[in-house]
């Protein structure tokens, strides 16, 4: 499988090869944050 993803102002596309698809995310929207398992 070959994938690939680049990011354009504040969006990250990704998309692959064998799979003709493409997904947009808004990464101002979808921030990633750290979530912690320890208790």
């Amino acid at each position: 499988m070959i994938s690939s993803g680049i990011k354009i102002q504040n969006f990250l596309y990704c998309g692959s090869l064998k799979y003709s698809f493409i997904i947009r995310l808004n990464l101002d929207r979808y921030a990633a944050t750290h979530h912690s398992s320890r208790k």
